[in-house]
């Protein structure tokens, strides 16, 4: 592939006026097409159903479907063309929910939205089929589920085939929800695009657009071997499914990333952190605060770990301090004195901050404190060796990608 040509020139179309900007006060806002890449999927070439989409709709609605291309060619490279019922659900642009069904749509857009269900509200879905009557009232009503705690799912935006016109009647029931279809999505293709570009003020940056898809043969170097996770034309087989569920949202949400996937759904992400360890608390606190176990689950991160283990090395002198801070903290308070209080006081917050530094366990150990059954991760950083040992010793299977598969996304624009 050449690099891209000093005297290529970009031609705009007609600009398409928005309902309004990111923040009213940017308004007016546009959806302007470029000439000459010819992507079926373009948000240009959405027809609108319902509703008046804008900035956020087009934005947050393009950052699904990239994410619902991804799954769908993923599939469809791994399972010898065939590709299952897709739901992707986010806020955003960052997904929230995603899963897959072979037989059932309903289940697909039913795990999609119990991803994260609070987060959900207010946000944005895509799927790869027509939306009839019955999966309509699934995208309208909340399943009688009292941890849920409301009755309807209260999306802004839908992105799917088509709709019929029971679906639209009902999804039209709230105000301002916008509908948008289109045929390509029944086969959503990758962006057959050779360039990606992105404004940053007045300066534009120009990269290769993404091509990179999650298949047993990208994978460089598995620990502890699984056939289930290295599936090869075997749709029936869930747990690579599931893989690439993680790998999916992970690789498009906002760097850096963790996700955690399991019985072919989302149920948990923790993106946009400046560090790894920040990454995978969060992703594992989404996952519990939504009601998912993360036991037996799989992991991606978008890039590497950079340590295996936490430095622990003098955790028992921690130990040993806290111990003396903390009976000498009872004998300031037995003297009942003012300053015997604020001496207490001050023990406890030494004691507290001991604590915290006695806790430095990093993403891999957390993963596997948290009963991950294996996931996907980039093969690089100073420390790999270890990293790969401490999962092999954890008993998980972990595919390796080659450094330059790392995921990073949202930088700019």
């Amino acid at each position: 592939m050449e690099p891209m040509s000093k005297t290529n020139h970009i031609k705009l179309g007609t600009p398409k006026e928005l309902a309004y900007a990111e923040n009213r006060y940017q308004n007016p806002a546009s959806l302007v097409s470029i000439e000459g890449v010819r992507d079926p999927l373009a948000m240009s070439k959405f027809k609108i159903v319902s509703g008046e989409p804008s900035y956020i709709s087009m934005a947050d609605g393009y950052q699904i479907t990239t994410i619902l291309r991804t799954i769908a060619e993923t599939f469809r490279q791994a399972a010898s063309g065939k590709m299952p019922y897709i739901t992707v659900a986010g806020k955003h642009g960052n997904p929230c929910g995603a899963a897959y069904d072979w037989d059932n749509p309903a289940k697909a857009i039913r795990k999609a939205l119990t991803g994260d269900s609070v987060a959900v509200m207010g946000g944005e879905v895509v799927t790869n089929f027509a939306i009839d009557e019955g999966l309509a009232d699934g995208l309208f009503t909340v399943p009688n589920d009292p941890d849920i705690g409301r009755k309807k799912w209260g999306l802004d935006l839908i992105l799917a085939p088509s709709f019929s016109k029971e679906a639209i009647e009902l999804l039209g029931k709230r105000e301002k929800r916008r509908l948008i279809a289109n045929k390509a999505l029944l086969d959503p293709r990758p962006f057959p695009g050779l360039w990606e570009r992105k404004s940053i003020g007045a300066d534009m940056l120009v990269q290769r657009a993404p091509g990179f898809y999650l298949t047993p043969s990208e994978v460089v170097d598995w620990t502890n071997y699984v056939p289930a996770l290295a599936m090869r034309g075997k749709p029936n087989i869930t747990d690579f499914g599931t893989l690439i569920i993680a790998w999916a949202c992970c690789w498009f949400a906002s760097s850096n990333t963790v996700a955690l996937a399991k019985d072919q759904m989302l149920i948990g992400l923790g993106c946009g952190q400046q560090d790894r360890i920040a990454c995978v608390r969060l992703c594992l606190e989404r996952a519990n605060r939504a009601g998912h176990d993360p036991k037996d689950s799989l992991f991606a991160s978008d890039a590497f770990f950079p340590y295996a283990k936490g430095n622990l090395s003098d955790l028992d002198k921690l130990i040993d301090r806290i111990g003396g801070l903390n009976a000498a903290a009872e004998d300031a308070l037995a003297a009942e004195t003012g300053d015997g209080k604020r001496e207490a006081l001050n023990y406890l917050s030494e004691i507290s901050s001991l604590v915290s530094q006695s806790d430095r366990r990093e993403g891999p150990e957390l993963l596997i404190d948290a009963g991950c059954k294996g996931g996907v991760v980039p093969c690089d950083g100073q420390h790999k060796d270890e990293v790969k040992q401490l999962f092999a010793d954890a008993g998980l299977s972990v595919a390796f990608l080659a450094p330059e598969h790392r995921g990073f996304r949202k930088h700019a624009g």
